[in-house]
């Protein structure tokens, strides 16, 4: 049983100047490169916040599915998640992150069915794509 309240720690940390990378760690894990984005007039070179936000979301999902799949022993060979995050600005002309768009693709499930009610529950009960305000969407193929 998890016991609650959990904790996460994160640092990120950077010299001045928007083309100069920037770290981004947790724990004893390797560090992650982090910079602005080219289409924020950035340098690149490493993940933006934004393909972080996305990825965050596909993460938790397929996280959050795999600790159902095991507790209904359902066995599967691979799921895949593709996102794409819509940037846009608002009715005030500020810009957002607008719309996330994820498409899972879940291989070798030999009970489809019980997969799809499994990843409805997950898309319900993972924390990221709760904690934000972005629209979603979900779509699932089964190979």
């Amino acid at each position: 049983m998890i016991k609650y309240p959990l904790y996460f720690h994160a640092e990120v940390k950077s010299g001045s100047g928007k083309d100069t990378p920037f770290e981004g760690r947790v724990e004893e894990y390797p560090p992650v490169v982090c910079a602005i984005p080219k289409g924020f007039g950035g340098k690149g070179g490493g993940y933006s916040p934004e393909e972080l936000y996305i990825m965050a979301i596909s993460a938790c999902l397929i996280a959050t599915f795999k600790v159902f799949a095991e507790k209904a022993q359902l066995a599967f060979e691979d799921i895949h998640a593709d996102a794409k995050l819509t940037i846009d600005r608002n009715e005030q002309g500020v810009p957002e992150l607008q719309k996330v768009d994820v498409v899972v693709t879940l291989k070798g499930a030999k009970d489809q069915e019980k997969a799809k009610t499994l990843l409805g529950e997950a898309e319900k009960f993972c924390l990221v794509t709760n904690a934000v305000k972005s629209a979603k969407t979900f779509t699932y193929k089964f190979t």
